[in-house]
């Protein structure tokens, strides 16, 4: 660390007095819903029609399958995304689902100038310095719902399901819970992070210019009950790439991060 920032900070000084000469010269859980007997009966010839029809990849043209609940009555598994992603707004709705981690893991990172990088996050020197940009606690954000166009398919294998979300970019603000995405590096974070420069390298007056952000391979990992009205654990994965452009006097520093994150919810 003690490397980082006399090496940054040397470079910050090159470069200010450098442009110095030039200047001079110039809830609770959901009761389980019930079918009648007639439901009971059409259950046990669409299971039969369901066993010889392969699980897998669903978008809305899925085969519809039934599965039988606790209580022994019949439940019709969501046959595509449009089903799957109602029943699980629905489910988050009827539950507080509870954070049980939250991990932002830097996977690559450099901070430095357009055409030099001063610090490199990877190097065993650097661990310490890398470890503030990291993220390791329980305090995720509440659980939002998705829409169908966040999602780019979805499959069911028993009472597990998989929802793919799109990749997405976005420039400047980016919030929580953007396109179905937790736990985020978001805009609040960035500006942490550019807090975190100035106090590695001993500045102040660090200014953002410029964020672009994206993320990319979401996954959510959803665990429902039999009846597919109870969701009993969610695991969010995905990877997030942000590159950020700040103003230190006259000198542009740019942090090029790359995140592996993911997100338990019980």
């Amino acid at each position: 660390m003690k490397k980082t920032v006399r090496g940054f900070s040397f470079f910050m000084a090159a470069i200010f007095v450098t442009t110095a000469f030039a200047a001079c010269g110039k809830s609770k859980k959901e009761p389980e819903t019930t079918t009648d007997t007639v439901t009971e009966v059409q259950a046990v010839v669409e299971e039969a029609v369901s066993e010889t029809q392969p699980e897998g990849t669903t978008d809305k043209t899925a085969a519809e399958k039934t599965t039988k609940s606790a209580s022994g009555a019949s439940a019709k598994i969501p046959a595509n995304s449009d089903e799957l992603i109602a029943a699980y707004n629905k489910a988050i709705g009827a539950r507080e689902l509870v954070c049980s981690s939250v991990q932002q893991k830097i996977a690559e990172g450099t901070l430095g100038t357009a055409d030099k990088v001063v610090v490199n996050l990877i190097d065993d020197g650097e661990a310490d310095f890398k470890n503030k940009f990291e993220r390791s606690d329980t305090n995720g954000m509440a659980l939002a719902a998705i829409s169908e166009s966040d999602v780019k398919n979805v499959s069911i294998n028993g009472n597990t399901a998989t929802i793919n979300l799109n990749d997405c970019s976005i420039s400047d603000s980016v919030y929580n819970g953007s396109k179905g995405y937790a736990n985020i590096v978001d805009t609040p974070r960035v500006k942490e992070l550019v807090e975190m420069v100035e106090s590695g390298v001993n500045v102040s007056g660090v200014k953002i210019k410029s964020t672009s952000l994206s993320m990319s391979n979401g996954q959510i990992t959803v665990g429902f009950n039999n009846d597919f009205t109870s969701i009993t654990y969610i695991k969010i994965t995905y990877n997030q790439a942000i590159y950020v452009k700040m103003g230190w006097t006259v000198l542009t520093i740019i942090a090029d991060l790359k995140y592996n994150i993911s997100s338990e919810y019980k």
